[in-house]
């Protein structure tokens, strides 16, 4: 006679065969799927700013050709919604099929994929010196050195130049600078660097709005504002941590900065 399989033992085998198959999602193209109208109501970016943003973002994004792989636009859609909504990220990737792990990367990848570097200049009083007076002496009327620098989102300095006299303009600093001529001749698309309104606005250099006339360009100042803040609390940490660079230092500029 037969020995007969209990039942519960192959309800548990057809579980496990069916745990580890690997389960496709439907991964739609919302530019697919809406018209341009609900991709502004949803996403808050045309079809046409959808793609550009794309563009730009695309060789920061992990995509490969597999019919399963979520698509480069999916992925940027992903990250618009959650910056349209301010909602959990499951329920941004319930909307578009995807788990919220996915959901949480697109939106990381897209955030962090094009800024390069924050930069800025900040002041180190120096003494009154006996030649060129005039030219040290910076738009709060103490004399000083006008230092630019460049910093990582991990407040570390990855370029600092010290050699301009304080009336020197922090925007003409960058234009002659060497790595702003490296810069304006090596930039890739979707490539940039943030910097405050004293700088003249680049397809690589991002600064904000001066007088923000939407709600969308409010946003974007916002944004560059709390990403921007970083090369701020670095040059706090490191005049902290070197206390020379509180007060004025008492030194000839040629020794203060060396060329």
């Amino acid at each position: 006679m037969a020995q007969m399989i209990p039942l519960f033992l192959a309800e548990e085998e057809t579980s496990s065969l069916m745990a580890c198959q690997r389960v496709f999602r439907d991964l739609n193209d919302p530019l697919d799927c809406y018209d341009d109208m609900e991709l502004v109501r949803r996403f808050r970016f045309s079809r046409v700013s959808i793609s550009k943003i794309t563009e730009l973002v695309a060789n920061y994004l992990n995509f490969t050709e597999r019919s399963y792989a979520a698509s480069p636009h999916l992925q940027v859609c992903v990250a618009l919604r959650f910056f349209a909504s301010g909602t959990f990220q499951i329920i941004c990737g319930d909307g578009i099929n995807v788990s919220q792990a996915s959901a949480s990367r697109y939106i990381r990848d897209v955030s962090l994929g094009c800024v390069l570097g924050l930069v800025d200049g900040t002041h180190i009083r120096i003494q009154r010196p006996s030649e060129n007076e005039a030219d040290y002496i910076n738009r709060d009327f103490y004399h000083s050195i006008n230092v630019q620098a460049i910093c990582q989102p991990d407040g570390m300095f990855s370029d600092v130049l010290a050699c301009f006299p304080g009336s020197v303009h922090d925007s003409r600093i960058w234009t002659i600078s060497g790595v702003g001529m490296h810069v304006e001749n090596t930039f890739s698309i979707g490539e940039h660097i943030l910097g405050d309104s004293g700088y003249m606005m680049r397809p690589y250099l991002l600064t904000p709005y001066r007088q923000p006339i939407s709600t969308p360009q409010s946003n974007y100042n916002y944004a560059h504002k709390r990403t921007r803040v970083i090369v701020e609390q670095t040059f706090g940490r490191w005049k902290r941590r070197f206390h020379c660079l509180h007060g004025a230092l008492r030194m000839s500029p040629d020794k203060v900065c060396p060329s």
